[in-house]
């Protein structure tokens, strides 16, 4: 999920949709996960890092890098924050482990995207309000959600789309 400032949709639109073009959307040309959203806003980076670091260890390999950092387990969940060369919250995103909710995690992920005034965009196009609710919606129709609930059919489906094409 990529987390977005109200602010910077407000200006591309509004009122907000609860839905947008997610690949190719001629707003922005490219896809929504490549769009500055934040670079108009001045949020600094080390403030969001410390906010982190209270609840999720930074994952190795980003200990080297200065524009990114990832926090959590890359192989559950993760949430990662990049920087401007300025030194300012540059983009957030973060992944969710569905084979075993962490709602720790989660909760602090909600209060900071809350705190920053923020949307959350979900893989398939989807805006929402950072809440428990509307994230456990758009969760049950995700692909992640189906491969766990039922890894087999999932990729049967998958198989039989493919054919299609």
């Amino acid at each position: 999920m990529t987390v977005i400032p109200r602010q910077t949709l407000l200006r591309q639109w509004n009122p907000i949709p609860d839905k947008v073009q997610y690949r190719d959307n001629p707003k922005f040309g490219d896809d929504l996960i490549n769009v500055n959203w934040w670079d108009s806003l001045n949020v600094d980076f080390d403030d969001i890092e410390k906010r982190i670091r209270v609840f999720a260890d930074q994952v190795e390999w980003t200990k080297t890098t200065e524009g990114m950092k990832t926090f959590g387990n890359n192989d559950t969940n993760d949430i990662t924050i990049s920087k401007t060369e300025l030194g300012q919250l540059e983009g957030v995103s973060f992944r969710i482990d569905l084979r075993e909710i962490d709602k720790s995690f989660i909760d602090n992920v909600l209060t900071i995207s809350k705190d920053l005034d923020c949307l959350l965009l979900d893989s398939q196009g989807n805006l929402f309000e950072p809440t428990h609710e509307n994230l456990a919606d758009k969760v049950k129709t995700s692909n992640a959600f189906r491969f766990v609930a039922n890894p087999t059919d999932f990729l049967n489906k998958l198989g039989k789309e493919i054919e299609m094409e």
